[in-house]
């Protein structure tokens, strides 16, 4: 006895190929939308330099830390290296290179500083606060206003 195969089943394997094309096609849609609102600009940093922790309280002598983390670089006008310039507000100040004559740090870069202010910076008044600043400057100097945030340090 002879069976007549219906035409579906000669095409199945057209089918298949369709089917998994159209699955394809939907696929890289629903990971296109995810990347892109991913990448929205809600999630992106509203400042391109931020400090933390924004207050912390440290014994005289002992070492306050504060993470400074670069989300972007600010345009440069003119030839110079780029730092992360910490003023510690004791007459004090360190220098992180962020960018050289050949090569920048991709940001976010993250920074780790610290500083210890001396048992006879405190004095006999205590406590002192200090407000470091942090700023991504141009050295040498441009004429452009760099960007900077502080924080506070209590000192007892």
């Amino acid at each position: 006895m002879r069976r007549n195969s219906s035409g579906l089943f000669k095409h199945l394997p057209i089918l298949a190929m369709v089917f998994a094309l159209a699955l394809t096609f939907l696929f890289a849609e629903v990971a296109s939308a995810a990347t892109t609102s991913s990448q929205s600009p809600a999630s992106a940093p509203t400042k391109c330099l931020t400090a933390s922790p924004p207050t912390q309280t440290v014994k005289a002598g002992q070492e306050a830390k504060v993470t400074a983390t670069i989300y972007c670089y600010p345009p440069q006008s003119g030839p110079g290296f780029l730092y992360l310039v910490a003023t510690w507000g004791d007459g004090t100040t360190s220098q992180y290179l962020l960018c050289g004559e050949v090569a920048c740090m991709q940001p976010p870069v993250v920074i780790n500083t610290s500083h210890i202010y001396q048992p006879n910076q405190a004095g006999a008044i205590s406590p002192i606060t200090y407000h470091p600043t942090f700023c991504v400057e141009t050295l040498p100097a441009s004429s452009s206003t760099p960007e900077c945030v502080s924080v506070e340090i209590v000192v007892v």
